[in-house]
This record gives C-alpha cells, structure tokens and sequence, in this order.
C-alpha cells in the first residue's frame, strides 16, 4: 500500500478490481470514487455512503482512440473524468503536461483520451445522511 488508510476519494482504473474489499477499505463517508465502469453511477453501492459516484466506461474509450488492446490504455481517460467530477483541476491545464509527458501523435491521443473522458463521464452527487 501506499500509506493511505482512509482515503477521502478512490479512483478505479481496471474495473476488474472495482468490487474487491480492498479497493474500497477505510473509503471515508462522504467521500468521492470515480470508476472505470459501465453502469450507472446510481447503481453503483460501495458499502459507504458517497458524496459523488462518477462512472466513465474508460476502457470503451480507450477501444476507441487507441485500438483494442490486452491492457486498455485509461490512465488520461480517467484523469478528464477526475477534472470533471472533482473540478480539482481544469480540462485546460491537463493538456500541456499530458503533451510534454507524450510528445507528438502520442500527445495527440492523450489529450483527446482525456477530453472524452471528461465529456463522458456520469456524475451522480448526493448529500450523506440525506
């Protein structure tokens, strides 16, 4: 593990790994978890009452923009998909270090895999307790 015990947001890249106890331990009520997955995010129960549920089928995108792969590239996907139902960090300031991470064609493709994923993503917020 990475030191974190109760996180207050998750973010699940494989969707594989959505339903494991792990994934979701010590999740903080109230908290925030953006998901690779195809449901919607009102069907989504993580066993903790949630402030935000975001779903984005980022491995559909990922088809999409970068061919079918064995592992799915998702990674810029499901950062448009934190910008947008987080608004930790603008769409707009993602598209610089996503080009200087990947130069060119690559860059290319990032920055679009981000923007889908931020347009695409399904916000679903509530109040805990309410």
């Amino acid at each position: 593990t990475c030191g974190i015990y109760e996180p207050d947001a998750i973010v699940v890249l494989d969707p594989a790994l959505i339903d494991l106890p792990e994934v979701r331990k010590g999740l903080k009520k109230g908290g925030i978890a953006i998901l690779n997955d195809v449901r919607d995010p009102n069907q989504v129960d993580l066993g903790v009452e949630l402030s935000k549920v975001a779903t984005v089928d980022a491995t559909a995108i990922s088809a999409e923009i970068f061919g079918r792969r064995p592992i799915p590239i998702t990674n810029t996907i499901m950062l448009g998909a934190i910008s947008r139902a987080t608004g930790w960090v603008g769409l707009k300031s993602l598209e610089e270090p996503i080009k200087r991470m990947f130069p060119g064609r690559t860059g290319e493709l990032n920055i679009e895999a981000c923007m889908r994923g931020y347009e695409r993503v399904r916000v679903h917020s509530h109040e805990p307790g309410g």
